[in-house]
């Protein structure tokens, strides 16, 4: 089942079921439910509850230690604690390493220019399990609450409920009919026990307890809006109904690939007068592709919202004069943007970059998830003789835009890292046929193509084509410089 086709199925049953009022403690669950859907099709693992972690064991002493560590953190930051104008709440996994210190890449430059017009920003974050930060501080360190720190001082609140096992507040009506009608498409089996009335009440029991949490903190602050990355994160399911609880519009920043076939962003048919308050009421998108996948739905509803306001981390660059940096490779560079999907490297790539390393540069980058696999990249390098003979890039070292604005050709399955490359003019050669339902934009306005034979000659052929023809004008950089104070200002003045 593509995902189209998982689009087309999801639209009946917003018809036929009643998804619109299915709540979880006053919650509306179907938002989660097709993301829920979507991880289990895709293979992938679902984003986890708010504070969960890898199992390990820990001392009652260090226990107790963290526990008091948390209590003064908290105390502290209540006491600093006063009303801003924006608040930002996002994860570790969004930052990368920039001069020295881990930046968050998409908050960082919007917050930077924010602070310089005189306005005050409240840095919240959660962070991804097992981080490793290889002796570079946090950027900003100081200035950011961490969420964890929250969760793990209030961890009695949700004990508590758990113990006394609270009735839920829940409405499913004609739920198991649904689950019913899923569990007969084969591609879904399995799948019933972790959409199960029990599970999904379990989950939501404890997302309703972090919402009172991110209540009490957001009543202190009284931010104008709340920015959020990743809205489909446990947590920031949590922080949007606790800010809409309180009337605090929340804008959710685009952090990836949201063309017309993500279950998350996608086709919604049944959205409730009031909108879904597990949903941002903004979504910010960086190109019109992205802008166009959300406004089939939601021109057709009145709450939800969609604007194109840039993409920061890009413009950053661009503001500070990046395109000095180009053209410093004497081959033609391949960016080859991998993902943490299947085989780590393909056999005929490797059999093309064997073929052809000395008319290009080949760069394999490394997906921020894929830290764990660089050592087994470069194995594999080894073993075919290449290891000397082409660039791994580990993802943290050097960004994005400064790889892009020296780039010929870009490589990937199917990562949103094809929308970026557009905007430098860096045509793409995605090498899944799952791309060309989700950019059929992009391929439809000759940004992209898709490799006709996943083969060695078929891959060269395509690459030696782009380079020759250079049907893109690489000297211009398709993008907007926004200002966002400006834009804030406007949108969400008292």
């Amino acid at each position: 089942m593509s995902r189209s086709e998982l689009l087309d199925w999801l639209n009946q049953m917003e018809k036929k079921y009643p998804v619109d009022a299915w709540k979880i403690h006053g919650m509306h669950v179907w938002p989660r439910i097709r993301v829920l859907i979507s991880f289990h099709l895709a293979k992938t693992d679902s984003i986890e509850l708010v504070g969960q972690s890898a199992s390990q064991h820990v001392s009652k002493f260090k226990k107790i230690f963290d526990y008091l560590n948390s209590f003064g953190n908290n105390f502290r930051y209540l006491v600093r604690a006063s009303k801003v104008d924006y608040a930002f709440l996002g994860a570790f996994s969004f930052r990368v390493r920039y001069k020295n210190s881990w930046i968050n890449r998409f908050f960082d430059p919007v917050i930077e220019e924010l602070e310089r017009k005189g306005c005050f920003c409240a840095r919240l974050e959660h962070k991804s399990s097992g981080t490793d930060l290889q002796g570079f501080p946090i950027y900003q360190y100081s200035k950011i609450f961490f969420v964890e720190e929250l969760i793990r001082t209030f961890r009695v609140y949700q004990k508590v409920l758990s113990l006394l096992r609270i009735e839920e507040k829940s409405n499913l009506t004609r739920y198991e009919a649904f689950i019913g009608e899923l569990i007969q498409i084969p591609e879904f089996t399995g799948i019933e026990d972790s959409l199960a009335i029990p599970s999904l009440e379990r989950d939501f029991r404890v997302i309703a307890a972090y919402r009172s949490l991110f209540q009490l903190y957001l009543k202190l602050l009284r931010p104008k809006v709340l920015f959020v990355l990743c809205y489909y994160s446990p947590a920031v399911h949590a922080a949007i109904a606790a800010a809409r609880s309180i009337d605090i519009p929340t804008v959710d920043l685009q952090h990836g690939p949201q063309t017309g076939v993500h279950p998350a962003y996608s086709r919604f048919r049944r959205v409730p007068v009031s909108g879904f308050n597990i949903l941002p009421n903004i979504f910010w998108v960086w190109d019109q592709v992205s802008e166009k996948g959300l406004k089939e739905w939601i021109d057709q509803q009145e709450y939800h919202q969609v604007y194109q306001w840039g993409h920061p981390w890009i413009e950053y660059w661009i503001k500070r004069g990046m395109e000095s940096n180009k053209n410093k490779n004497d081959r033609p560079t391949i960016l080859y943007s991998l993902q943490p999907i299947g085989d780590l490297l393909e056999e005929y790539v490797v059999s093309a970059m064997q073929e052809s390393w000395q008319d290009y540069l080949w760069c394999l980058r490394l997906h921020p998830r894929q830290q764990h696999e660089y050592d087994s990249l470069n194995r594999i390098l080894e073993k075919f003789d290449l290891l000397n003979k082409v660039v791994v890039d580990d993802g943290l070292n050097s960004p994005l835009p400064e790889v892009l604005v020296n780039t010929q050709v870009h490589l990937t399955r199917f990562s949103g890292t094809a929308i970026e490359a557009a905007m430098f003019s860096v045509p793409t050669i995605f090498l899944d046929s799952l791309a060309n339902d989700i950019f059929v934009e992009l391929i439809k306005s000759n940004l992209a193509s898709l490799l006709p034979r996943f083969t060695k000659n078929a891959l060269l052929e395509e690459i030696d084509r782009v380079v020759r023809v250079s049907v893109l004008d690489k000297q211009g950089i398709h993008t907007f410089l926004h200002d966002y104070n400006g834009i804030f200002k406007k949108k969400f003045q008292n």
